[in-house]
């Protein structure tokens, strides 16, 4: 299967997802000519990807290529469709070809590893990428913030944001909040991700549970070398979701937590509201997504008003905020924000609506602001497990409990016992729960302080630099095994 004897050859890429992102950063296109990308989804044809053109699969059929270039997990499947369609079996080849479960995988490595860029050892400083591609669920951010000087000076460590996404390539090590790292065997992947779990994720739920998402999940594990994690009781919740190595977790905390110890809260969330809250009492309504992320469904309830509660009324809350000088900022998962944002509440000055773009603008983290809350509302979002560190009380307004149970399904069950605060189901439930809480009626404290104890080893602000401690002494120990040239000063 030597498919490389010319000096450049005309390639087809099949698939548009992070498969392609991922390989597109690895490709060396000075070798090879792309033709075209090719998708299943006729909703993508037309479209472009990395500027090329997207078009359906019986293109292929009279296009003149050398080979077609499966960018995809799902590369078995395609593999089977194009050969079908009469493709030659010997012009198909995986990309992932590590997780590709045929006999000629070892054949399919020696043509992509002509094809990738050249990847260059490491000489001088070892550079670092952490991913930033949002200021909300994203741990770079924080992690910048709080990085030492001596590992500043011991290494060419970069924040990249989502337009610096295809620089990832050129570093050797890459810090992830999302699994965003290139798991090709050549980068040191380390893995922090963006919460402890309450809902089921990976392997552990059920639209995850075939052998192809498996291998998957598996493939990019494997590729990992440094898990950062909560505490133990963390480490098992997340390796039993995305198998791996138990010996390559790290019990640091998360670098976005710290920045709930910061001073200067109110002030930052007046910075992005234009508005003086001094005066006024403040409730944040942060809750997870339900609809639409890799066509999956995390609840079929359907809901037009903010909470999504029985009985929402928009003039009903206007009133409680007024009596109560309460100003709610509510900051919805991207997923939902389309469907919300024109919603008429937020013509209301009392209800602010956050998106991820204001934060980016302003320079200012999720996590910098949350501290000025009186009181979070929230459902299944693991934020209200962050802000068990700085004791915030917490609301569970549940539209959808039994649907999203069935749906999603929890880490816990029973999962009660981990979610210290009052469940409300109805307009009338809620704004009674605020109530309390501004009134100092607080009955769950000594529940959260259980939950907080479980989930966190550390409870202090210096999660940042145990995580720069620990990638300074994995990459230390690495290059010195390995035989490889170290940074400076090591």
């Amino acid at each position: 299967m030597d498919l490389l004897k010319r000096d450049k050859r005309k390639v087809v890429v099949f698939g548009t997802g992070s498969a392609a992102e991922e390989m597109m950063n690895q490709l060396d296109t000075e070798n090879i000519d792309i033709l075209f990308f090719v998708d299943n989804n006729p909703a993508k044809h037309g479209q472009s990807f990395r500027e090329y053109p997207i078009v359906p699969p019986d293109r292929i059929l009279s296009a003149d290529f050398d080979y077609v270039l499966i960018a995809s997990q799902y590369s078995q499947d395609i593999l089977n469709q194009l050969t079908d369609m009469g493709i030659p079996y010997r012009k198909v080849v995986p990309w992932l070809y590590e997780q590709h479960l045929l006999t000629s995988a070892e054949s399919y490595r020696s043509v992509v590893q002509k094809i990738k860029k050249s990847r260059r050892k490491p000489s001088g400083k070892i550079r670092i990428a952490v991913t930033n591609f949002n200021n909300s669920n994203f741990q770079g951010y924080a992690l910048m913030k709080y990085l030492p000087a001596d590992i500043a000076r011991k290494y060419q460590i970069d924040m990249l944001t989502v337009e610096d996404k295809e620089a990832l390539s050129e570093y050797d090590v890459i810090v992830s909040s999302h699994y965003d790292g290139i798991y090709d065997g050549d980068h040191i992947n380390i893995e922090l991700f963006h919460g402890f779990p309450l809902k089921r994720l990976g392997v552990m739920f059920e639209g995850n549970a075939n052998p192809k998402t498996a291998a998957f999940y598996r493939n990019r594990s494997d590729r990992i070398h440094l898990f950062m994690s909560y505490s133990q009781l963390y480490t098992v919740l997340f390796n039993s979701s995305f198998h791996s190595d138990i010996s390559k977790y790290r019990i640091t905390g998360m670098p976005r937590n710290d920045l709930l110890f910061e001073a200067g809260a109110l002030e930052k969330l007046e910075t992005l509201c234009g508005l003086d809250l001094k005066r006024e009492r403040i409730a944040f309504y942060l809750p997870t997504w339900r609809f639409g992320k890799n066509g999956k469904i995390e609840s079929d309830h359907r809901w037009s008003g903010i909470f999504g509660l029985a009985d929402e009324d928009p003039d009903e809350l206007i009133r409680f905020a007024k009596e109560n000088r309460l100003f709610f900022v509510i900051k919805l998962h991207p997923f939902e924000f389309e469907q919300f944002k024109d919603h008429g509440i937020f013509k209301h000055e009392r209800f602010f609506l956050l998106h991820d773009d204001m934060l980016t603008e302003k320079n200012i983290h999720l996590y910098e602001i949350v501290p000025s809350a009186d009181v979070l509302i929230t459902d299944y979002s693991s934020i209200y497990f962050d802000t068990l560190l700085i004791d915030l009380p917490v609301i569970f307004a549940l539209n959808d409990l039994q649907s999203y149970k069935a749906h999603r399904g929890f880490m816990f069950d029973p999962f009660e016992p981990m979610m210290p605060g009052p469940f409300a189901f109805s307009r009338d439930e809620l704004l009674e729960e605020i109530r309390n809480v501004l009134d100092g009626k607080d009955a769950y404290r000594q529940e959260r302080e259980r939950v907080r104890n479980m989930v966190f080893k550390y409870v202090d602000n210096q999660a940042s630099v145990r995580v720069w401690r620990e990638i300074d002494r994995y990459l230390t120990d690495h290059y010195s095994s390995t035989g490889g040239e170290r940074p400076d000063g090591m």
